[in-house]
């Protein structure tokens, strides 16, 4: 039989071209995917202006598919995107198969899912899709990232007890005068005692209140144990465990400033002596102010 070149018919002979990956067979009446249309050395998507471009993925043959560059063409009574690729370079491979109108490659495996920012995205109908909102926590591995607390759970931060609130760690108002551990504020290491009526001379000449009030007419005393030893301090009233000052004091070397805390003693709140080494203590070049709370 004769070959009629006719266009659309040419490769009734068996002519063969390239497609994709290499050559095969050009008779592809019926083996088009459903929706496509078949032509001349391919099949192609419908389209409806001539001379319009677009992109096709086809099968080639071999289990893999291939998108590529295509023009809207008039065959026969129909208009067919069909393939205008010039080089090999033209093609591109589709690891994931066609999207359902043929128009290009599948970006994902329906049900795969991904992180987009913090958004989890799932694959539907072959297109990643953002879920309806973000993960209050990050996205990682198509995940959203579990909270990094739980609600009531306290930690230390230094010397702030955190506690977890809607997922997320927060400082309390004020350090721990002592240092934290396990969550907790650490208990004071001297059990303060009100001993501001007891005797402090001996000889029931003056009490410890009376001691402090030679120092600062509004400090108060208070006893603690170190080293066993009985030790007086004195300190400002105050108002909320924890609360840190300075104080300014004087002894038979002269006076100096140091750092203070509020402790309960007995039932009152005092701002005890804080500093944890000599050098948290300061000597005034003159004396201390009246308040009690730094050099003049």
């Amino acid at each position: 039989m004769a070959c009629v070149f006719v266009w659309v018919r040419a490769y009734a002979c068996g002519i063969r071209t390239r497609f994709a990956a290499g050559y095969r067979d050009a008779q592809y009446a019926g083996r088009c995917r459903l929706g496509m249309r078949a032509y001349g050395y391919g099949c192609g998507p419908a389209c409806s202006t001539i001379g319009s471009t677009g992109t096709v993925c086809n099968d080639s043959g071999d289990g893999e598919y291939y998108s590529h560059p295509a023009v809207c063409t008039q065959v026969g009574d129909n208009k067919i995107l069909v393939d205008s690729s010039t080089t090999m370079s033209d093609y591109t491979s589709c690891p994931k198969g066609c999207n359902a109108a043929g128009t290009g490659c599948v970006p994902c495996t329906n049900g795969a899912k991904q992180c987009n920012g913090n958004y989890v995205q799932t694959c539907v109908s072959g297109s990643w899709q953002d879920a309806a909102s973000a993960c209050p926590y990050g996205c990682e591995a198509g995940a959203c990232k579990a909270p990094p607390c739980t609600n009531g759970a306290k930690q230390c931060n230094g010397n702030y007890v955190q506690t977890c609130v809607s997922g997320s760690w927060q400082n309390a108002a004020s350090a721990c005068p002592y240092g934290c551990e396990a969550g907790a504020c650490k208990a004071s290491p001297y059990d303060y005692i009100d001993c501001g009526t007891e005797d402090c001379s001996g000889d029931g000449s003056y009490t410890c209140n009376e001691l402090c009030e030679d120092v600062n007419s509004s400090f108060l005393a208070y006893c603690y144990e170190y080293s066993g030893n009985m030790y007086v301090g004195c300190g400002l009233s105050c108002s909320k465990e924890g609360d840190t000052t300075q104080l300014c004091g004087t002894d038979s070397t002269g006076s100096y400033t140091f750092p203070a805390v509020c402790a309960k003693v007995g039932s009152k709140l005092i701002f005890v002596d804080n500093a944890s080494t000599s050098a948290d203590y300061k000597d005034c070049t003159g004396t201390c102010n009246a308040a009690g709370t730094a050099c003049k």
